[in-house]
């Protein structure tokens, strides 16, 4: 599995994120984790428990490509 931080723009704001990618060729199929709620990073880290990373790492082992992407304002 390999990771690969991004960043980009969506109306003019700018965010970042971690790009993960299953081994082996593409083309993937890819999910998008977006929180809701509470502003969080893109691990949705809450108190150590990265949710968000534990779950892209299982979908990346299952050949599954990850986005996920801080809240506006955070990270």
């Amino acid at each position: 599995m390999r990771e690969k931080p991004v960043r980009f723009e969506a109306a003019g704001v700018p965010f970042g994120g971690t790009l993960t990618l299953p081994e082996g060729r593409g083309p993937h199929p890819a999910a998008l984790l977006i929180s809701g709620g509470n502003p969080v990073d893109r691990d949705c880290d809450v108190e150590g428990f990265r949710f968000f990373r534990l779950i892209a790492e299982d979908l990346g082992r299952a050949g599954v490509a990850t986005l996920r992407c801080d809240d506006r304002g955070v990270g």
